[in-house]
């Protein structure tokens, strides 16, 4: 078989299977909650550092076949394919380890994010965009499906009294841990499905689909994930419809700040009392005294927190103790806001690494870069959903998080500039400015 017939075996088969695998191990994994119950899993965490053992092997495994995979078929350079910004947040993760509160936890923390990311990366950058979407789609497919038995036949199908939060209580969850995952799934999947829908021009299995993933997430009572469906539907209309057109593309932008500022000044009572409700200890699940611990903590360690995954769930030398005791010490395990987790873990210069790689470089290429055709739309609303839910939710740099495995496919897919490709250039420039130097 010809190199060039093995890339294309490589692409468009196992490469689609890699993907689905990863994200039914991260969404699903291999002790589904609604056949084993929700157990002692959350709290064995957070008292240990710990994490789910099959899950990790099931990405160390991943992880080793796709390197032998790349590397058999296209030489040890090919490694060097990661998109560059991506490569430069996970080396300053890495980096963290040295001054990590808990060392030993920040490495199996930072290397299940660092063969996560690469075998991911590594996969989608040999994959076309119908392709990769195929394995979102065949991956939705059979989630929902095991969402609606779960939600049928077992009892824990949504969330019950054994629960640590009685609020949940009726949620459906499906098969997921918790009501969030699923909502974030069944927004995600129905983006996917709408795509294919007008992709395929299916009228029937495609749109009935969509309908069964917002049914779903209707029942999740997840607000977020419905509300920034339709946001994130609508920033994949405006890059599909106007990346051509630049002055267009101003105009509706300016349209948008438009609007945003007359719903504003037209709800503004509406709103005075929201932001009056964040008071409210038990607003938003405790999100306002989560962000407030974590913001005090950032502003007295800016410049490197914590060390990758060194802040929450690490056992009595968590840096939260420090500034909080109660139910947020010992029953939280993340910020519930993305970007906020990270800039406690790594610092601004970490930060800012993250937003460049995950938001302002994809986002960059899907207005503009004009190989992406078709699947504009999709790529666009899937990234600005996991970007907007950020604000919320965790899964930026968050290990084997699904939204972050998603994410980083959009960004492999859209980002052309990789770790080979900027040493080569750097190469380049260094030795022409070698041969153009004068001779003392």
């Amino acid at each position: 078989m010809s190199a060039a017939r093995k890339f294309e075996v490589a692409s468009s088969f196992w490469g689609q299977w890699i993907v689905c695998a990863a994200l039914f191990v991260a969404w699903v994994g291999f002790t589904p909650v609604f056949i084993f119950g929700e157990g002692d899993m959350q709290l064995a965490s957070l008292e240990a550092g710990g994490g789910d053992l099959a899950k990790q092997c099931a990405f160390a495994a991943l992880f080793a076949l796709v390197v032998w995979r790349v590397w058999y078929e296209e030489g040890v350079e090919s490694l060097g394919s990661v998109p560059v910004w991506l490569a430069m947040v996970l080396l300053w993760c890495l980096v963290s380890v040295v001054w990590a509160v808990d060392p030993m936890i920040a490495v199996r923390r930072v290397l299940l994010l660092v063969m996560v990311t690469v075998a991911i990366s590594l996969v989608v950058r040999r994959m076309t965009g119908p392709e990769f979407l195929n394995a979102l789609f065949m991956i939705s497919v059979a989630i929902l499906f095991l969402d609606w038995v779960a939600l049928l036949v077992s009892p824990n199908g949504v969330h019950t009294a054994a629960g640590p939060d009685v609020g949940l209580i009726g949620d459906w969850r499906g098969a997921h841990i918790h009501k969030n995952e699923t909502g974030a799934f069944t927004a995600i999947a129905t983006i996917v499905f709408i795509d294919r829908a007008m992709r395929d021009r299916s009228f029937l299995v495609c749109p009935l689909l969509a309908l069964l993933a917002v049914c779903f997430l209707i029942g999740t009572g997840s607000k977020t994930s419905l509300g920034l469906l339709f946001v994130a539907i609508a920033f994949g209309v405006v890059a599909a419809t106007t990346w051509p057109y630049r002055r267009l593309r101003l105009v509706v932008c300016s349209l948008a700040i438009v609007c945003v500022l007359g719903f504003l000044n037209f709800y503004n009572r509406e709103i005075s009392e929201l932001l009056s409700k964040l008071d409210d200890p038990g607003a938003f699940t405790g999100r306002p005294q989560i962000w407030a611990i974590a913001s005090s903590y950032f502003v007295d360690h800016p410049f490197l927190g914590a060390g990758y995954g060194s802040f929450w769930a690490i056992g009595k030398a968590s840096p939260v103790f420090q500034y909080a005791d109660g139910w947020v010490a010992e029953q939280i395990d993340h910020t519930h806001n993305g970007y906020l987790n990270i800039a406690i873990q790594v610092g601004a210069a970490g930060l800012v690494l993250t937003l460049i790689a995950a938001v302002i470089m994809p986002a960059k290429e899907l207005f503009s870069a004009e190989r992406l055709g078709r699947d504009r739309f999709v790529l666009t609303a899937l990234l600005f959903f996991i970007v907007f839910r950020d604000f919320l939710e965790d899964s930026i740099v968050d290990r084997s998080n699904p939204c972050w495995i998603i994410l980083v496919g959009v960004a492999a897919l859209v980002n052309r500039e990789t770790v080979v490709e900027t040493y080569r250039a750097i190469r380049e420039r260094y030795r022409r400015l070698r041969v153009v130097q004068p001779i003392p």
